[in-house]
């Protein structure tokens, strides 16, 4: 049996014997307890309860003007992507990526600590699900060569208790192609029977030189529900270097410190977005054109071009 004791701000249970023992609340907590355990949680004015089959009880909050639960199970709490893979030259500058956490209830309390690598970071030490974020590696002072390290998620009233992410960077040497992908992980949630969706992907080269690449997808189940479509040709980056600003001369001896430019074509393009990444140590002594910038494509559109 369970007693509401809305005076004392607790739920009371008696058991077989005739034993009464708080079972939730605590007293003199104004915290709301949502995602906490059940005796470190604030209960506010239990009134109505009633209990699941499953055991869980739930009960009206008339202080929080709420209908609320306790779990007989410990909540879970999932991270998206299980891993994080870093690409950057040495001496670049901080590159990052997102990393997301959910539970299976909202509010469920989380903190994060990472094995201490210097060019390990996190955007949040703590907070309550869900949340997205940050997780950043500095390749500054770095030699060139591979380096790994975790970011770990705990959750002391979740099972499991904490999740370690394993991190891997690669620091390549100045000047050496680099393939960098963000995000390196495509979520889509959607309605059976629903239309079709897209999510954009940057491909880029993090380093000096020029790379190619193909992009190919694959499905372990369900059949061929996914595609993937490059929104530039090889053909489209070339010109792009040697026409933006009117000249043959290469893109790497025009503009001083430009680490990358984005050109947004015109609905009649064949190509959307092209992106080109420029290592600033190429481009001393130039001046920005402060003249209104176009690229040339290769079907001949003209599209205006933004410094970033």
């Amino acid at each position: 049996m369970y007693i509401a004791d809305q005076g004392n701000s607790v739920i009371r249970r008696v058991d077989t014997n005739g034993v009464i023992t708080t079972y939730a609340g605590r007293f003199g907590t104004s915290d709301i307890g949502d995602g906490q355990a059940r005796l470190d949680a604030f209960v506010g004015a239990p009134a109505d309860l009633f209990v699941r089959p499953n055991g869980n009880v739930v009960f009206s909050d008339i202080f929080s003007s709420r209908v609320r639960e306790i779990l007989q199970s410990a909540p879970t709490f999932t991270v998206n992507p299980a891993s994080l893979t870093f690409t950057a030259p040495v001496g670049s500058t901080v590159v990052d990526q997102s990393l997301g956490i959910s539970g299976s209830i909202a509010g469920l309390s989380y903190a994060i600590s990472t094995d201490s690598p210097s060019w390990l970071s996190v955007s949040a030490s703590s907070g309550r699900m869900p949340e997205s974020l940050r997780v950043s590696a500095d390749p500054g002072s770095l030699a060139p060569g591979s380096y790994t390290g975790a970011v770990t998620i705990a959750s002391k009233n979740a099972s499991p208790s904490a999740v370690s992410i394993p991190i891997s960077f690669t620091v390549t040497p100045a000047g050496q192609p680099s393939l960098s992908v963000s995000p390196n992980t495509v979520t889509f949630p959607f309605v059976q029977g629903a239309t079709a969706r897209s999510r954009p992907v940057s491909v880029s080269n993090a380093g000096g030189g020029s790379i190619s690449f193909a992009a190919v997808a694959s499905t372990t189940s369900g059949g061929a529900w996914l595609q993937a479509q490059a929104r530039s040709s090889v053909r489209d980056r070339k010109m792009l270097a040697s026409r933006c600003f009117g000249s043959r001369r290469p893109f790497e001896s025009t503009v001083p410190g430009l680490s990358s430019m984005v050109c947004s074509a015109s609905p009649r393009a064949s190509v959307e977005i092209v992106s080109v990444y420029v290592p600033a140590e190429s481009l001393r002594n130039r001046n920005w054109p402060s003249a209104p910038l176009t690229v040339e494509l290769s079907n001949g559109a003209v599209a205006p071009c933004r410094k970033t």
